[in-house]
């Protein structure tokens, strides 16, 4: 509560930067006039942030739980607000397979490699059950058996496509969560 000079409360007005209800306590997660927000903090917001504060605290809560560093993205289809903890871009390292897959497909269908019954089953693994040393053994595949070649003939030929924001592709290690 702030009381100005002559002792009288500050009430339904902003007042260093929160904006304070009727009974003088800062309004928090609400509209505090027409299309005006304040957050779970009490600060100016936009309205999305509003509908999505609570889930971001319960997810920034589940997120804080764990180690390593968490990126969570979160959209509603129909409203379009989003939601985003610790919005660093990356791509997970799943997500890099796919365009692994699509370099090998590529290169069976030039001829370049061939496209046999371990190359498919390399496939296989790698997209049905996320197998990172099938990745690892295709990105060799396509560099003559050179992991650091196969990195730089897959990063060329996305480029050539015009895939754009993809951070490299590197090796991915195994190991358990």
């Amino acid at each position: 509560m702030a009381l100005n000079k002559n002792g009288k409360l500050y009430t339904n007005r902003w007042y260093k930067g929160y904006y304070l209800t009727a009974n003088g306590t800062i309004a928090t997660s609400q509209m505090v006039s027409e299309n005006v927000y304040v957050n779970e903090e009490g600060r100016k917001c936009a309205k999305e942030e509003v509908r999505l504060g609570k889930l971001k605290k319960k997810l920034q809560s589940t997120v804080n739980g764990y180690s390593g560093n968490w990126s969570v993205y979160v959209e509603n289809l129909k409203t379009g607000d989003i939601l985003s903890i610790n919005e660093t871009s990356m791509y997970p390292a799943s997500v890099i397979k796919l365009f692994v897959m699509e370099a090998v497909y590529a290169s069976g269908n030039k001829k370049r490699i061939n496209l046999n019954g371990t190359v498919k089953s390399l496939l296989n693994s790698m997209i049905t059950v996320s197998d990172n040393e099938c990745y690892n053994e295709l990105v060799r595949t396509l560099g003559n058996g050179s992991f650091s070649s196969g990195c730089n003939y897959i990063n060329k030929y996305l480029k050539k496509q015009g895939y754009t924001g993809i951070n490299g592709i590197k090796e991915i290690f195994q190991y358990s969560v």
